[in-house]
């Protein structure tokens, strides 16, 4: 019986050890600082056109060290090809601190994917792949922005002729400060969310983007008032209450005619941030 219990004794103890020599190994990988995270969004909520610019959307935030380094952008051909890079932007990211970029592709072709990556003297930090979702030039690209993106789902029913129509739910932090970004889409449609937030740049490219032939939708009802805060202009159409999901929109959406941005000519590229801008250097 004593014999049991020393055994017993001497078992207890080495768990103890065990325990405490694991507490000790990991602690120092607890207390390491967190390195930067990104997120991208490659178009309007992953739509971009065959043949035309394509706007991408990082958001990095950091909790770390400073990171001096460079935005890489590589692409994924529909066959599984190896990833190259074909853009590359230098970044500055504090400590503490998130900031957003935009970068412009000139073409997705035939891409299916895209891979963004964050990298530093050599060694990439972070990498996030993005899905790309490749419309033709006779497609309709609806987006949304809405307190409820899906009541406005059937609008992908909503379709020119020879083409197919498609709905991106988005956020006002998503949209281009540049009008190059906005070749994508046909019809924006805000409702029950606050424009204010737009910046000067979003507005500017806004009204270039409609002045060339785009199609901006402000809903009406208890949420007018701030829908249109910051897009409130000549160029807009404001749907009355209930109007967004009435046959009478959609006959109205299907006369306006299979077109969009009318002017969706090849212009060379370039990256956005705020407070940060410059070109994106193209990689051979």
């Amino acid at each position: 019986m004593c014999y049991n219990s020393h055994n017993m004794r001497r078992t207890i103890w080495s768990l103890l050890a065990a325990v405490v020599l694991l507490a000790w190994a990991c602690g120092p990988v607890i207390g390491q600082e967190a390195g930067p995270t990104m997120q991208v969004t490659a178009g309007f909520d992953g739509y971009c056109r065959r043949d035309g610019w394509c706007p991408i959307y990082i958001l990095l935030s950091n909790e770390g060290a400073d990171v001096e380094g460079e935005l890489y952008v590589a692409v994924r051909g529909a066959s599984g090809t190896a990833e190259r890079d074909v853009y590359a932007k230098p970044v500055l990211l504090p400590a503490h601190s998130r900031k957003a970029f935009f970068l412009y592709l000139p073409s997705v072709g035939w891409t299916t994917q895209l891979i963004v990556r964050l990298a530093s003297g050599g060694e990439t930090l972070v990498s996030q792949p993005a899905n790309v979702r490749r419309l033709g030039e006779e497609d309709r690209l609806y987006g949304v922005i809405s307190s409820n993106p899906s009541a406005l789902n059937f609008l992908s029913d909503v379709a020119p002729a020879g083409g197919q129509a498609a709905v991106a739910h988005l956020g006002l932090e998503t949209l281009p400060p540049t009008p190059l970004g906005w070749e994508p889409l046909d019809v924006l449609i805000l409702n029950d969310v606050n424009t204010a937030a737009l910046s000067a740049e979003q507005r500017q490219a806004l009204e270039t983007w409609v002045a060339h032939g785009g199609h901006l939708i402000v809903g009406g009802g208890a949420g007018a008032a701030r829908t249109a805060a910051g897009v409130a202009g000549p160029s807009t159409l404001r749907l009355r209450s209930g109007q967004a999901g009435s046959g009478q929109a959609r006959s109205g959406l299907q006369r306006s005619g299979g077109g969009g941005p009318c002017d969706r000519a090849h212009r060379a590229g370039a990256g956005d941030s705020a407070g940060d801008r410059g070109p994106a250097r193209g990689r051979q």
